[in-house]
């Protein structure tokens, strides 16, 4: 049997979704029904799997089967400018599809089999992957996982979805028209196809109808409309392309990209001033729209592939995809490899950066869709909106920052078709409550008679402002923002017979000045002014309800996702460049109004799938990296942080904002093969990432000197001569060889650009290149650099010593530099850092809370343990998340610190039973309180008035929210714990609300072991049994200091001692790094003293100084990554050493040399999970041997589930004081499953006692190992 890859199973287990009546994946029979949920995710539970089976998909596949041809696109075709398109009607695609549905029959029958059930599938795919998408419990899961032929299982998750002025504003018309073409041909699109995987779209729309001017008949339709809620394996196959009402994202993306051109006089028309059009990007392209989302709205991953595979076989040339996960980051290679595919079959990807919401208020950092082979779009303003509009228009000449002031209309007050134009009203402020709000004051009854009431946003909610001027008889109110950008007003409870707008700062800054400077007298009721008299004395102004209004442009909105990448993918610019995404006007569904406003990332993404449209169109030879090079190198480097004071920078809109006045006439272009980003994947890739050919230089560990290579192709119909020039990061300069080249038509250039230097921020540059005779505008390479800063590692990370009394050893401890820069340290008699650091490792989690409307909860719990005489924790937090964002909503939270009973908490804060160590409860809100992203909570403790001082030993917290609201099944807002790697003994739950009368292991509840939290604490380090050598110490980065550790236990009476050695660094980070010790005194004195121990002798070092074979799995080394279920771990630690586990028949070995004191009896003593089968049809042997000779055997016997002790006196002929090879031997033949797991591995002066407790370590009767 061939065992899955433990990083797919790992996502597979334990998954559900929470939100509004969500109901859990796991089979409601199951005691764990509702006690899981996924981070980030809102939308209902699907319960499905992506099972993706071993055979490459259409795409990928590159004729390894006898038999059948390639069916892949060959990079290869580039360099003959022959197309890359994939033809799914070619001879070698349909036999080879052929071939891809009967394996993959194969494979649902095996599966089938092994669950014994019919599977229910939802989608199958051969064009990016041979899989199938497929309801299942996580048990199921992972079952399936372990399957023959089966590559990954993952879970389906849930996405979120993420033009009148847009296209001119960054230079569209220069292409339409031609002047921004090479010989001058102008192009709105015509020949290219761009698909759209999103909500739907709207058929009969005037966006999408047939425009003879672009050459669209009924024979040649622009609109191409897809429902892929169900699919046959390479298309979609569902009935309803359109748009659910309310769901009009996809109608809005669809016509910013490629919307036809129009204007008012259209049915149903926009509402666009006379003589105004609007337009996508690419007016006259094919329009392909994907519908992705299903009837609750809900965006799933495997409708997705589904939508990508299609667009595939449809041969588009670019793809917008405006959908992403809630608070971005993500794993590129895991996540975007069917766009990977899609880029490879000659797909342009456009995709948004993603938005801040509720749950994500701080974009840093949470960049989105960071594929190296997508144009990731961060959002900006353009500078021209059509909206209402209200200028000043007296006394006298107002200034002209108070003229067509753009105005956004709030959600609930009077809409604006419902309005009327007006001239001559009175502008009016109230100066001495100019927020408008009951508590600073009141408006004089009638104060804002038939005028507009201008308004500072700030102190009150929106409603309450409104309110007050609507009841002093404003007819119209403004409100003005206090700070840079635009307001989108929630005006629910306001009035809805008054017309109410925002605006932005500067223009409303500009109003109140003057309107301040010319406030007339308070105006009559009804005052009419006819024609012939005069009007309102005053401030007066123009009111249009749809004309064109000037906002501030190429300002980054503030709600846009922006860099750095996160590590691994930390070398990876994203994103790459950013387009106009507030306020943008478009089609929308009929439900919705047929047009709107709307903002986002969503908004600008579209905006670069149209632009790299019409860069296609110029340049129908170019390669979508050729062509998303060529956007970023000519974008516009100059504009503002949403504060529109700092300019931005890379990490915000990456190399800028298109211009499209400039793409098409690049003159140097890069690329890039799929073949190379599959291998700058950081896990198993073989290139860095710095490596890739694209248009932007970052290194973040930049010491001294760091280097790029980029290969430019001439795309000039002539020789052209370019010289490189660079704008230095601080800290750094610049350098090229070479400096300048000559190109002919064609021809590619490799150039290497080095940075020297060093800093400890971020750095941002750009190289610039320049052509000689200006025949192609210049183009730049954005530069982000950083040197890298000492990072400490010292190992091992803690250290165990057991002697007799009298005597003194040493171990080894390394202190290395993992970072840049020089590292200094030195030993520290005191410590304030992780007492115990388990951190989170998946997306998944466990509820742990309690329900005043259920009475009732689920608690979970994790042990820590605490060395040294006392230690003072100063900080505790818990990794977790509320997707409803109602968590500081709530009344309470509690945290409660229980003794171990042992194995368990000695208290259960469901049933009242025990006395907690220590108990503390608060509000959200509450001081010491931090509520961080969507649901890690910090308790300070200081802050909160706590003293927590805990003697050395093993405790258990639990942490629960009390929510008012139900929690079980129905409920929809709840606590949830996130998932960690198992760290000492397993976590628990116990909960009678969800079926778990008493603690019981995660692990059988979910499929995972532990849960995700920190101690920080204040400590005593070292002790007087304990020395390090040396003290103190520097390194450079990428080396390391030796230390070492010195025990003496002179005096000490026998027993167990534990300290922490302390090392105090400059790394910012980690400023004291604890290795906890433990040292054991023997009885015996000076008549037991062992002249060497066993190195290493919990295996945590994962080989040396021991040596392990393993005839099956290479290795025998493991730690829990080995068993997918997580349930086979380590005795003590992380490491230890696991024979068989499987039903294929192997060897395995492990050995170390040992010097053997002369004449002194010793033990070896060791702990030990026998798996080698009973008395009746056992086929497995366990064997120890001394020098190659069998001192010791470990009898079959009934399958174990816990560690147990061994040991065996070595024999007299051995204690010699000469070094010897103590060697564990696994033997077994046959098909049965047989193993053995061994671990803390001792040469004593006593043997250990047979009877001690055993550890159970989880269900692993049946255990198999995963191959690795």
């Amino acid at each position: 049997m061939k065992l899955a890859n433990v990083t797919a199973l790992a996502s597979a287990v334990g998954i559900a979704l929470v939100g509004a009546g969500m109901s859990s994946s796991l089979e409601a029979s199951s005691p764990g029904s509702d006690l899981v949920a996924q981070a980030g995710q809102t939308d209902s539970a699907s319960g499905r799997y992506i099972i993706t089976f071993s055979e490459q998909g259409l795409v990928a596949y590159k004729g390894d089967v006898a038999g059948l041809a390639r069916t892949a696109p060959d990079d290869r075709l580039v360099m003959s400018g022959a197309s890359r398109k994939f033809d799914a009607n070619s001879s070698a695609a349909r036999a080879y599809k052929a071939f891809l549905e009967s394996k993959r029959a194969e494979h649902i029958t095996a599966i089938e089999q092994a669950l014994g059930r019919p599977l229910s599938i939802q989608y199958t795919y051969d064009v990016t992957r041979n899989a199938i998408s497929a309801a299942m419990s996580p048990a199921e899961a992972a079952m399936v996982a372990r399957l023959d032929g089966v590559t990954s299982v993952a879970p389906v998750m849930s996405k979120r979805v993420n033009t009148f002025r847009g296209p001119t504003f960054i230079g569209a018309d220069t292409i339409w028209s031609g002047a921004s073409v090479p010989g001058g041909a102008g192009t709105r699109g015509q020949g290219v196809k761009v698909g759209v995987i999103d909500t739907g779209t709207n058929i009969g729309h005037p966006s999408f109808t047939d425009d003879a001017s672009c050459g669209f008949t009924a024979a040649n339709p622009k609109l191409f409309p897809r429902d892929c809620n169900s699919n046959n394996g390479t298309i979609c196959t569902g009935t309803n392309p359109n748009a659910f009402d309310g769901q009009g994202h996809g109608v809005h993306t669809s016509s910013t990209a490629a919307g036809n051109t129009i204007d008012n006089t259209v049915t149903p028309a926009p509402l666009l001033p006379d003589g105004v059009s609007m337009s996508g990007v690419a007016p006259c392209a094919s329009l392909y729209t994907y519908k992705v989302a299903n009837s609750s709205g809900g965006i799933t991953d495997d409708a997705i592939t589904a939508a990508i595979q299609n667009a595939i076989v449809d041969q588009v040339d670019v793809v917008n995809f405006s959908i992403g996960p809630t608070c971005g980051g993500g794993n590129p290679w895991a996540d975007s490899l069917d766009f990977l595919e899609a880029e490879a079959a000659d797909v342009f990807v456009a995709a948004s950066a993603g938005n801040t919401r509720a749950s994500c208020t701080d974009p840093t950092g949470l960049v989105a869709n960071n594929g190296p082979w997508m144009l990731t779009v961060a959002a900006s303003t353009q500078d021209q909106i059509a909206a209402p509009v209200l200028s000043a228009t007296g006394p006298g000449t107002p200034p002209a920052a108070t003229q067509n002031i753009a105005l956004i209309a709030g959600n609930t007050t009077l809409q604006v078709d419902d309005t009327e134009d007006f001239d001559g009203m009175a502008l009016r402020t109230y100066p001495t409550n100019i927020d408008g709000c009951s508590a600073t004051g009141t408006f004089p009854a009638g104060y804002f008679n038939n005028a507009v009431a201008i308004i500072q946003r700030g102190n009150c909610n929106f409603s309450e402002k409104i309110t007050n001027a609507y009841n002093a008889g404003a007819r119209v109110v403004i409100i003005t923002n206090n700070q840079p950008g635009a307001i989108n007003m929630d005006t629910t409870g306001s009035p809805t017979d008054v017309a109410a707008f925002s605006t932005y700062k500067g223009p409303g800054d500009a109003l109140i000045a003057f309107v301040n400077a010319n406030l007339g007298p308070i105006p009559l009721a009804d005052q009419v002014f006819a024609d012939g008299f005069d009007g309102p004395a005053g401030a007066v102004g123009q009111y249009r309800k749809i004309a064109i209004g000037q906002v501030p442009g190429d300002i980054l909105a503030k709600f846009s996702f922006r860099g750095p990448t996160q590590a691994p993918y930390d070398n990876l610019t994203k994103p790459d460049i950013t387009g106009p995404g507030v306020n943008i006007y478009a089609a929308f569904d009929t439900a919705s109004g047929s047009y709107g406003l709307d903002s986002g990332t969503s908004m600008s993404s579209p905006h670069l799938a149209g632009a790299a449209a019409l860069v296609r169109a110029a340049h129908p030879d170019w390669t979508p990296m050729e062509v998303k090079s060529a956007l970023q190198t000519t974008a516009k480097l100059e504009g503002l942080k949403d504060d529109e004071v700092t300019p931005w920078n890379v990490d915000d809109v990456g190399s800028g904002r298109v211009d499209l006045s400039k793409a098409a006439l690049a003159g140097l272009t890069l690329d890039e093969t799929a073949a190379n980003f599959e291998a700058a994947n950081p896990n198993g890739g073989t290139i860095d990432q710095t490596q890739l050919n694209l248009a932007s230089l970052r290194q973040v560990r930049c010491n001294g000197t760091c280097s790029w290579t980029r290969t430019f192709k001439n795309r000039l119909g002539t020789t052209g001569n370019w010289s490189l020039s660079a704008t230095n990061p601080t800290g750094y300069t610049m350098s090229f060889s070479p400096s300048s080249f000559t190109l002919a038509p064609g021809a590619t250039q490799t150039v290497t650009v080095t940075a020297t230097g060093t800093s400890a921020n971020i750095a941002f540059g750009e190289v610039t290149l320049h052509e000689a005779a200006n025949q192609s505008p210049d183009q730049h390479l954005t530069v982000a650099v950083k040197g890298a800063v000492p990072t400490i590692s010292v190992t091992p990370t803690s250290l165990t010593q057991s002697q007799a009394a009298d005597t003194t050893t040493t171990l080894p401890l390394t202190v290395a530099n993992t970072g840049g820069g020089t590292l200094t340290w030195n030993v520290s008699a005191t410590g304030v850092g992780s007492v115990w650091n388990q951190p989170k490792n998946s997306t998944g989690g466990i509820v742990s809370d309690y329900s005043t409307s259920d009475n009732g909860g689920g608690f979970t719990a994790a042990d820590f343990t605490v060395s040294g005489a006392s230690t003072a924790i100063t900080k505790i937090t818990t990794f977790g998340f509320d997707n409803t964002n109602a968590l500081l909503s709530q009344p309470t939270i509690s945290w409660r610190i229980y003794s171990d009973a042992p194995g368990m908490p000695s208290g259960n804060p469901d049933t009242g039973a025990g006395t907690p160590v220590w108990q503390f409860d608060t509000a959200p809100t509450g001081a010491g309180v931090t509520i961080a992203g969507s649901g890690d909570i910090t308790l300070d403790l200081a802050a909160a008035g706590q003293t927590l001082n805990l003697p050395a030993g093993t405790y258990w917290l639990s942490v629960f929210p009390t929510y008012t609201g139900p929690i079980g099944p129905a409920g929809s807002s709840r606590w949830n714990w996130s998932q960690a790697l198992l760290q000492g003994g397993p976590g628990m739950l116990t909960g009678n609300l969800f079926g778990v009368a008493n603690w019981t292991a995660l692990q059988g509840l979910v499929g995972w072991p532990d849960v995700a939290f920190n101690l920080q604490g204040t400590i005593n380090c070292g002790a007087p049994w304990l020395s390090l050598a040396p003290t103190s110490g520097s390194a450079a980065g990428g080396t390391s200091n030796p230390v070492t550790v010195t025990f003496n236990s002179t005096g000490l009476a026998a027993g167990t001692y534990t300290a922490n050695a302390c090392i105090a660094s400059n790394d910012v980070a980690h400023p004291i790094t604890m290795v906890p010790v433990t040292l054991t005194v023997t009885s015996g004195g000076s008549t037991c003293s062992p002249t060497q121990l066993f190195g290493d002798p919990s295996l945590e070092n994962g080989g040396a100084p021991w040596t392990g074979t393993d005839s099956v799995f290479g290795s025998p080394f493991c730690d829990s990554t080995c068993d997918d279920s997580g349930t086979v771990t380590a005795h003590t630690g992380e490491g230890f050493v696991w024979f068989g586990g499987t039903t294929t028949a192997g060897t395995g070995s492990l050995s170390q040399a040992v010097v053997f004191p002369s004449g002194q009896p010793r033990w070896l003593n060791y702990w030990f999970i026998n798996q080698l089968g009973g008395a009746t049809g056992t086929n497995a042997t366990f064997t120890i041997k001394i020098d190659g000779n069998t001192v010791g055997t470990v009898a079959p016997g009934a399958v174990s589930s816990a560690y147990e002790p061994m040991t065996l006196e070595i024999p007299a002929q051995y204690l010699d004081g000469n070094s010897h090879t103590v060697r564990f031997d696994y033997a077994k033949t046959g098909t049965a499953l047989r193993g053995a797991m061994i671990d803390d591995i001792t040469l004593d002066c006593s043997a250990q006692s047979t009877s001690a407790p055993a550890r159970p370590v989880g269900p692993v009767s049946a255990a198999l190992r995963s191959m690795h």
